[in-house]
């Protein structure tokens, strides 16, 4: 009798695979799948969803796929539906139907759709109401220009405010608060943000000074700005297969900072700017052994000297005052969401992550609960989304 191992590989031949997506559709372990736009990454990853729900056995709701976009969950639900209609009439027809029928509650989510799944399931260990909403980002735009509005009126005369509208205008802090809730307390955690400052105590001038820099932007950003023209070479590397780890992370950290450039060149409110290029200098993957451009080594070491930039901008008075006043934002955001019993999609995220970190038994049982976890994009994780991933997928003690 031809076992269900044999049938699949039927499959992947008759299908066209080539010998590396046949490689990573069967891979035993945890892999990261690095290729390029039309090679057939979506196509491989539904091949390995295949992979375990008919060869290895597991159940559609023990197999969790995590995307980014609803689109993205539905087009995947289909693709797998799709695909598992052709193997009816075949030796593994019985486990197929059955696939069938558990597909439509299968765990195939988004990201936030996955966390906030969690959290209603788990309200002990992630410290939420289970009853809770969940704001789409109109509706979190709306809450957050609230909070700030709200917090300013009530604290017009603390002096941590006092001091940043000695510098800023009001309209201009608004704006500067709403950069730093959506683009650095959207991915990080207020403990990390205070490890940033206890690192380098950093601030910074958002105004000109007669001999200071123009608008306070450090001319140490020049210098990061120049690495940029390497982006050609690290996608040639990427294409050729060379140091392929290294240089997707670096790829990916290029493309943020090119992003966040064309922010600053747009006239954006430096500040959450400023921080967002120094974090992701700070993640900037070592070279090891990789004996290409490594002039790019040199990238990484500039986020010291950024932060020294902006450690000597008014001494550092006027970020601690900045972090005083989104904390109060913060305060009074979190106070809002509560007494309307809603979360934000980071709010979600981060609560999943939480979990994570202080519940050993969550951990143990969502690792028993889900046997097998895929992850569509991956290089485009955020560093909550890697971590838990990570979490859910390494060995026993490695976050410990």
């Amino acid at each position: 009798m031809v076992g269900e191992k044999e049938v699949f590989l039927s499959y992947l031949e008759r299908e066209g695979f080539t010998s590396q997506q046949r490689e990573a559709v069967l891979f035993p372990g945890n892999l990261i799948v690095e290729a390029g736009a039309g090679t057939g990454k979506t196509k491989t990853l539904v091949a390995r969803y295949l992979y375990h729900v008919l060869v290895e056995g597991f159940p559609p709701s023990r197999v969790v796929a995590l995307t980014f976009t609803e689109k993205a969950a539905q087009e995947m639900r289909e693709r797998v539906g799709e695909e598992l209609v052709r193997f009816l009439g075949s030796p593994l027809e019985d486990r197929a139907d059955r696939a069938l029928e558990g597909l439509i509650h299968a765990p195939i989510k988004t990201f936030h759709g996955f966390a906030a799944y969690v959290l209603r399931e788990y309200p002990v260990e992630t410290g939420v109401d289970p009853a809770f909403s969940v704001l789409d980002e109109m509706g979190e735009g709306l809450f957050l220009e609230e909070a700030i509005n709200g917090y300013l009126s009530v604290h017009l005369d603390s002096p941590h405010l006092s001091f940043l509208l000695s510098r800023w205008n009001v309209f201009q802090l608004r704006r500067a608060l709403a950069a730093f809730f959506r683009s650095v307390l959207s991915e990080v955690s207020w403990e990390e943000i205070e490890a940033f400052k206890g690192e380098a105590s950093p601030g910074i001038n958002p105004g000109q000074r007669e001999g200071e820099e123009d608008c306070g932007i450090p001319r140490v950003l020049e210098e990061v700005r120049r690495y940029l023209d390497f982006k050609a070479e690290v996608e040639r590397f990427l294409a050729q297969g060379k140091c392929s780890h290294v240089m997707s992370r670096a790829y990916n950290s290029l493309e943020t900072l090119e992003y966040l450039f064309s922010l600053i060149d747009a006239g954006e409110e430096p500040l959450p700017l400023v921080v967002r290029v120094a974090r992701e200098l700070g993640a900037f993957p070592s070279w090891g052994n990789c004996g290409h451009l490594r002039e790019l080594e040199g990238l990484g070491g500039l986020a010291h000297s950024l932060w020294e930039w902006l450690e000597r901008g008014m001494g550092g008075d006027f970020y601690r005052a900045f972090l005083k006043v989104a904390r109060g934002v913060e305060e009074t955001l979190k106070v809002k969401k509560a007494r309307e019993g809603v979360l934000t999609f980071s709010d979600l995220q981060k609560g999943l992550l939480r979990g994570l970190r202080e519940s050993p038994v969550l951990v143990a049982d969502l690792r028993e609960r889900f046997g097998r976890f895929l992850v569509d994009e991956y290089q485009d994780t955020n560093e909550v989304q890697r971590e838990v991933v990570c979490r859910l997928c390494e060995k026993k003690g490695e976050w410990a």
